[in-house]
Parts: structure tokens; sequence; C-alpha cells
């Protein structure tokens, strides 16, 4: 019998790197940053601040997909009734932080994706 799979969430915010077989991930984190960049008017339009919040939001939300993706995969709740462990205080302080970011930003998608869970499903 296997070890249970992690979902390397925590692993990720403190040394950057995914669990293999994840770097799609870290890939998906990159064209989201990207395409909000270009939404500015590109690289060289951005202010040094924006820069730190968009490489720390980038950071947030990839954490986030991996803990979805474990939630997916393991469910809300276990078998007896205990609510994953995936959903603790790190997970909701890093949903929050994904608020503050793009809410700091004034983050509004105009044009291309319409929600997160379609830009999940195109790649």
């Amino acid at each position: 019998m296997s070890a249970p799979m992690k979902h390397g969430a925590i692993s990720f915010w403190r040394r950057g790197v995914v669990p293999k077989g994840k770097e799609y991930i870290l890939e998906i984190g990159d064209q989201v940053i990207r395409e909000y960049v270009e939404d500015f008017g590109g690289p060289e339009e951005i202010s040094t601040g924006q820069a730190i919040l968009f490489h720390n939001l980038k950071r947030m939300l990839i954490v986030e997909m991996l803990a979805s993706e474990d939630l997916a995969r393991t469910g809300i709740v276990d078998k007896k009734g205990n609510i994953s462990p995936v959903l603790g205080t790190f997970y909701i302080a890093i949903l929050n932080g994904i608020a503050r970011h793009v809410d700091k930003l004034g983050l509004k998608r105009t044009r291309g994706t319409e929600t997160w869970t379609r830009y999940l499903a195109s790649r």
C-alpha cells in the first residue's frame, strides 16, 4: 500500500517546489499573471510595487490550486466526518490574501476568461 499523496501546498509556500507531476500548475500560475500584467500594458508599465504584488499573488494562486486539487481528490469531509486538514487556517489565509491582492491591484477581468473554473477547464 502506498503512502497517501500530499497536496504540496505548504511545501510550495516554504520552498517554491511543487510535487512531481504538478508542474503544470506552475505554468497556469505564470499564464494567469502574464495575462494580468498584459492588462496593465505589459511588464514595462507596472511599478515595482505592482510587480511584488503580482509575484505574491502568483504564489498564492499556486498554493490555492494545489490545495483545491487535493480537495477535489479527497473530498471536503473524510469517512469519519472530519473536515479535511487542507481547509485549515493556512488555506483560509491564502484565500484572503488572494482577495486582498486582487483588490489592491484593482483586477477586474473585462475580456477573456469569464471565471476561474472555466480558465482551469480550458487548460
